[in-house]
């Protein structure tokens, strides 16, 4: 921009240029004017906590400033971009879309709550507005890529879990005048730090690159001290778009925001906890995390946040939440020792233990899975063994096993065993106890409406979640004329009434 963006009530002088908004301008009730400083608080965004209090990031002007002026030094500061927003606005990657894009003078293109899930509707209004621009999920773009082409779409950006080097060669291959980007960075350092862009010929280990503008990134070992090339490290983060701190939470802040020896005067570093490494062409290499901080679909979560809710429960003895690969998936689960031990959890006390979880965390920290165990497994020292906890047999056949008896049946028990990853599904096992959830969902979701070759609510899908009863209303919606199908409105206003289970209410 020529000069920057700024909001004012009544003649105020303008600022001298700038890239982004440097100062906001209002008059107060009394006609006198109010400014905004660069170290004032911009926005708030909450993630999870490992006391069971989720911690409010709290992010500055001056922030939001570097953070989106790196992202134009980066993707260029001529650009009208069509951005699609596909993060909810309580999720910190919508940072990135609102502000870079708005700075630029480009267009937002917001779809409504209930297309979120919607992938082909989403492919669809990419298309429609004409959008040059896209950030979401590796696993969610994997979705989109299914329903190619999109032929205005300049650059695809990835980030919030690694990036398969498989995803970045079917992007190639379906793509290939597009640009495709893998992003990195915490809620602690305004949405990115660092950026990769990758190439057709992608290593096994997709890079989360090298540092944005303005951004330090320092790899160190236990005695902090630098970790030498192709060494993994810890990695911690310099540079003006660490955050201030955490809202009012002056101990974590204390943890997790240390002066930074290699930075200015009075530099700060925020500490992330994940485990990387250097490679000789100057990008990092992503290698997990150092404590039981794991990410799912984009979210952040700490483990002990969920076990401490859980603990409360006056039928809870002991608890221990874990992560189990499923194949391309992973499943959230929940390990109880019950006060009353029985024979395995009974289907009331999960849906029960599900409600209670409910009324603290956001939805995609609840578990897929509840399973009743005699004891938790220890180390020599009694410290708890997470990786000795075995993963749920969640997918096992169902009693009372029934064969599909129809073509339609058995469309739709090929899109479950694809999206499970299970050998048997019968017509009447339930979606969500074989481990489904909304991810998963809109896997399914984007197979029977390619194959259908129709429209298909997403709402259809949590609304009849057995074989049977789903196949049911395909089938009924054949011989109405798809009028049912059609129904979007209500649709979108049953999706909401059950929204508490598949949209997430908090930020990464």
């Amino acid at each position: 921009l020529a000069s920057p963006v700024v909001v004012v009530s009544g003649e105020v002088a303008a600022p001298e240029a700038a890239l982004v908004v440097r100062a906001l301008v209002m008059e107060t009730g009394d006609g006198a004017l109010a400014t905004s400083a660069p170290a004032d608080l911009a926005y708030v965004i909450y993630t999870s906590g490992s006391t069971g209090v989720p911690k409010g990031v709290a992010i500055s002007h001056a922030n939001l400033a570097a953070s989106t002026a790196a992202r134009a030094a980066y993707y260029g500061a001529e650009l009208r971009p069509r951005f699609l927003l596909l993060s909810s606005f309580a999720f910190d990657s919508s940072i990135a879309g609102l502000f870079w894009t708005l700075a630029q003078g480009g267009t937002l293109v917001l779809p409504t709550e209930s297309a979120h899930l919607d992938v082909p509707h989403l492919a669809s209004l990419a298309r429609r507005h004409a959008v040059t621009h896209l950030l979401t999920l590796p696993s969610v773009y994997s979705l989109l890529l299914e329903c190619a082409p999109l032929p205005a779409l300049a650059a695809a950006i990835v980030a919030g879990e690694p990036c398969p080097a498989e995803l970045v060669q079917r992007h190639h291959a379906a793509l290939p005048g597009v640009r495709l980007f893998n992003e990195y960075g915490p809620t602690e350092a305004t949405v990115w730090a660092s950026v990769h862009e990758c190439q057709a010929d992608a290593a096994a280990r997709v890079p989360i690159g090298g540092p944005v503008a303005g951004a330090r990134l320092y790899v160190l070992d236990d005695q902090q001290q630098l970790a030498p090339i192709g060494v993994i490290g810890e990695l911690w983060i310099g540079g003006p778009g660490v955050a201030t701190g955490y809202l009012e939470r002056p101990a974590l802040t204390a943890a997790a925001f240390r002066a930074d020896p290699w930075g200015e005067s009075e530099a700060r570093m925020y500490r992330t906890g994940d485990r990387v490494r250097f490679r000789r062409d100057g990008a990092i290499e992503f290698w997990g995390r150092r404590d039981h901080q794991v990410k799912i679909r984009g979210h952040r979560i700490e483990l002990e946040e969920i076990e401490g809710v859980l603990r409360n429960h006056p039928a809870i003895r002991e608890v221990a939440v874990a992560v189990h690969a499923t194949g391309a998936n992973q499943l959230l689960a929940a390990h109880v020792v019950l006060e009353q031990p029985g024979a395995g959890l009974p289907s009331e006390l999960a849906t029960e233990l599900r409600a209670w979880l409910q009324r603290s965390v956001p939805s995609y920290m609840i578990p897929a899975a509840f399973v009743a165990v005699a004891t938790l497994p220890r180390t020599a020292t009694g410290k708890l063994d997470r990786g000795a906890l075995a993963p749920p047999m969640v997918a096992a056949p169902q009693v009372g096993y029934v064969a599909a008896s129809t073509a339609l049946q058995r469309q739709v028990i090929e899109a479950w065993k694809h999206a499970l990853e299970v050998e048997r599904v019968g017509v009447d096992d339930n979606f969500f106890d074989l481990g489904g959830q909304s991810f998963l969902i809109m896997q399914v979701h984007a197979r029977l409406t390619r194959e259908l070759g129709r429209e298909l609510p997403v709402v259809a899908l949590f609304q009849y979640p057995t074989v049977r009863a789903l196949a049911g209303f395909l089938g009924n919606a054949d011989d109405t004329g798809g009028r049912d199908i059609s129904d979007r409105a209500a649709g979108r206003r049953r999706l909401l009434q059950r929204g508490d289970r598949i949209r997430p209410r908090g930020g990464e």
